[in-house]
């Protein structure tokens, strides 16, 4: 007997006298109905083997190898280091403002995704799906409102570039524009790779906050904002909105691996406690209350859903705990935190004043219902409304 025969499968007997060489015949019952010899009716071809890849096919061969993950391309690793300047680019001393370095990287991210911008509305480059270009229509409708504005306004320049201190002119509105279009052109790996940037710089800048609150960095220019962590923005309100998304950011992936992002975790918490910012540590708690209650409801009595249930309570607790830690740090060395700054708000002070500023906000925009009073011009629009 050949080689050849010895290696058929269990389903199959040696050649029978008569065959053919090399033909061989299925051990079955008479009358037995003879076997398909590929996947089942109606299933793709190797969607068995993706199934169970690990698996021996039936002729007795390996499975075949898991299809490597795919590396991200040159232009993600490009756009992830722009993100990641995005939220750490700081230069000390400056006279203008901190926030100034951010915006020469949010202009240039801008910039880079403006093209892509025209190609997705014109359908230049395939679109993902017909809301992508639907999406990317609006993207130019709204720069071109904004230029509009901008000419019609009280005064142009400024309505350009924003007011001192403060850049959301229409250079903005397009860098933001520009900025979407670009992450259009993202793929899965590029993407998570945006995502681990945006983490990184939330990393950097609750490290930042937190010797803020306890040692200082006066000495680098990098004061607090009346007792409040204002990381690399000097502004607690931007450090604050960084910091909450990256916790929700990081809540899947604690839950995959809790030991690796237990530690980000805590200090993306304590950094956040210390910003003393009442929203973004609302937020936060209704990303954590979000998660536990999927996973809750996904839960069973053993098995993963058991497992991913403890951890996402694990990563609520710890991430509220970080909160309340890092607020109650802050309020014994400056009396700050967030913690103190909610018990401090009052409806008169805090509340009043936002509902006052909103109410002349509305009425701004019924006196200029089109086109409005130019980009970056709100005190000009409201100042004269305050006194009618």
């Amino acid at each position: 007997m050949t080689d050849r025969g010895a290696r058929t499968s269990g389903d199959r007997s040696e050649s029978a006298p008569g065959a053919k060489s090399g033909q061989v015949t299925e051990n079955r019952a008479p009358g037995a109905t003879p076997k398909r010899s590929g996947p089942p009716s109606g299933t793709r071809v190797g969607a068995a083997e993706t199934a169970a890849p690990k698996a021996a096919r039936r002729d007795g061969r390996p499975p075949p190898p898991e299809p490597a993950p795919t590396a991200p391309s040159r232009t993600g690793w490009a756009v992830a280091g722009g993100v990641f300047l995005l939220t750490v680019a700081y230069l000390p001393n400056l006279s203008y403002s901190s926030i100034a370095p951010e915006t020469a990287v949010l202009m240039v991210l801008g910039a880079a995704g403006l093209p892509l911008l025209v190609a997705r509305a014109l359908a230049l480059v395939p679109a993902q799906n017909a809301a992508q270009r639907w999406a990317a229509w609006c993207g130019i409708g709204f720069v071109a409102v904004g230029g509009l504005s901008v000419a019609w306004s009280a005064a142009p320049a400024l309505s350009l570039v924003g007011p001192f201190q403060q850049p959301t002119g229409w250079a903005f509105m397009v860098a933001v524009a520009g900025c979407w279009a670009l992450g259009t052109g993202l793929g899965d790996p590029e993407r998570r790779l945006v995502e681990t940037a945006l983490i990184a710089g939330a990393i950097v800048n609750a490290v930042v906050a937190i010797l803020q609150v306890l040692v200082g960095l006066g000495p680098l220019d990098l004061p607090s904002y009346g007792g409040q962590a204002t990381g690399t923005f000097g502004n607690p309100v931007f450090l604050g909105a960084l910091l909450a998304g990256a916790v929700a950011l990081v809540g899947p992936r604690f839950v995959s691996d809790p030991v690796r992002y237990g530690v980000i975790t805590a200090l993306l918490g304590l950094g956040l406690g210390m910003c003393g910012e009442r929203l973004p540590a609302l937020l936060t708690l209704v990303v954590i209350g979000w998660m536990v209650w999927r996973g809750w409801r996904q839960r069973d009595s053993s098995g993963a859903g058991a497992q991913v249930w403890k951890r996402v309570l694990l990563f609520g607790i710890l991430a509220i705990g970080s909160v309340v830690a890092g607020s109650l740090v802050t309020a014994l060395r400056n009396a700050g935190g967030v913690l103190n700054q909610t018990a401090a708000s009052t409806a008169s002070e805090t509340f009043g004043q936002r509902a006052s500023v909103w109410a002349v906000g509305l009425r701004a925009v019924a006196a200029h219902p089109l086109l409005g009073a130019g980009p970056g011009q709100f005190l000009v629009a409201t100042s004269k409304l305050y006194s009618e």
